[in-house]
C-alpha cells in the first residue's frame, strides 16, 4: 500500500502519468481523485490576506514581513488534498475487505463449510485454506479459490468454480475432490461431471468414478475409482482383493504424497484395513506385509524391495 501512496503523490505532482497509476489504482478511485482536485482548483485565496508583522509581536524596531503566494498554498492544498485520498484510498481497501471471506484448518483438523449460496457444501483438509468474494457470488457463477485440498457437494445453479495455484475446475452441480498440494494437480470426480483446467490451459472432462493427475506440465491417463467420496473423509479404508497399485493410489490421496514405485510388482494382491489417521501405521500394515522397504522425504515416498 506504501507503494500505492507514492504514486499517488507522483501523480499530484505532476511527476507520473494518469496511465501509470491506473495500474495501481482502479478507475473509479482516480475519478474521485480528480473531483477533489478540482474542487482545490476552484479554491480562491482570502484577497483580505495580511503580511504577518513580527514587530508586533517581538517590540523590534525592524518590520519584517513574510508574504506567502498563492503557489505556496496551492502546494499545502495539494499536501492536503493528498491526505484525503490516502485516507479514501485506506477506506476502499476496508470496505473490499470486508467482502471477502477466509476458513484455514489446522494441520489433523477438517472442516465442514456451508458456501454462500446456503445450498452446497465443502469439507476443507487439514492444513488447508477456502476463501470468496461475495460478490462472486451471484445468479450465474459461484467462485472461491482453494489452497490445499476440498472435498464439494455442490447443488446445481449458476457455474460453480473451484481456483487453484495449479489450475480450476468448473461444474454445475456434483460431488468432486481437488488436491493441490503436492506438485500434482489431482481431480477426482464421484458424481456428474466436472472440467478442470490448468494454468496453461490443458483441460480434461472427468465424469462420475474417474480421476485425473495433472503432472509434469500434461495430464496422465484417466483413472477409475470405486470410491463414493474422499477417502481421507474416512477414518479407514478397507481392501480385499485388490492391486497393491490400488492400495497406493489410495495412499497418494489420502495422505497427500508422491509414491515412487519404480521396480516394484504393483499387480500383487492386499486385502485388509489400514487407517487413513495414522500414517506410520498405515505404511506399515502395507509394506511389512511386501517386504518393501520405504523412505518418505518431503511428502515424496520412495518404495524399494
Amino acid at each position: 500500500m506504501q507503494d500505492k501512496d507514492e504514486k499517488i503523490n507522483q501523480w499530484l505532482e505532476g511527476n507520473l502519468p494518469e496511465e501509470e497509476l491506473l495500474k495501481l489504482v482502479p478507475e473509479e478511485e482516480v475519478i474521485a481523485y480528480k473531483q477533489i482536485l478540482n474542487e482545490v482548483d476552484q479554491w480562491i485565496p482570502d484577497n483580505d490576506f495580511k503580511p504577518l508583522d513580527i514587530e508586533e509581536i517581538i517590540g523590534s524596531k525592524k518590520t519584517i514581513t513574510k508574504k506567502i503566494s498563492w503557489k505556496n498554498n496551492h502546494r499545502n492544498l495539494f499536501a492536503i488534498a493528498a491526505s484525503v485520498l490516502i485516507l479514501l484510498t485506506a477506506a476502499l481497501w476496508i470496505y473490499n475487505s470486508q467482502k471477502f471471506t477466509t476458513f484455514e484448518t489446522p494441520i489433523g483438523q477438517n472442516k465442514e463449510i456451508l458456501l454462500p449460496d446456503g445450498q452446497s457444501k465443502m469439507i476443507l483438509a487439514s492444513g488447508s485454506t477456502v476463501s470468496w468474494n461475495k460478490d462472486d457470488w451471484s445468479g450465474s457463477k459461484r467462485v472461491l479459490s482453494l489452497q490445499g485440498k476440498g472435498f464439494f457437494s455442490v447443488e446445481r445453479g449458476g457455474k460453480f468454480i473451484v481456483n487453484s495455484k495449479k489450475g480450476n475446475v468448473e461444474v454445475l452441480g456434483t460431488q468432486f475432490e481437488v488436491s493441490d498440494i503436492t506438485n500434482e494437480f489431482r481431480v477426482s470426480c464421484y458424481e456428474g461431471k466436472v472440467m478442470a483446467i490448468t494454468n496453461n490451459d490443458q483441460q480434461l472432462i472427468l465424469n462420475a468414478g474417474e480421476e485425473g493427475r495433472f503432472i509434469k506440465d500434461k495430464w496422465s491417463e484417466k483413472s477409475s475409482t470405486t470410491n463414493k467420496t474422499a477417502p481421507w473423509l474416512s477414518t479407514q479404508s478397507t481392501f480385499s482383493n485388490v492391486p497393491l497399485l490400488e492400495v497406493l493410489n489410495t495412499l497418494e490421496k489420502v495422505y497427500d504424497l508422491n509414491i515412487l514405485s519404480e521396480g516394484i510388482e504393483v499387480n500383487r494382491k492386499f486385502s485388509g484395513v489400514i487407517p487413513n489417521d495414522n500414517q506410520e501405521v498405515a505404511f506399515s500394515l502395507v509394506f511389512d506385509v511386501f517386504d518393501i522397504n520405504y523412505k518418505l522425504d518431503n511428502q515424496k515416498l520412495y518404495l524399494s524391495k
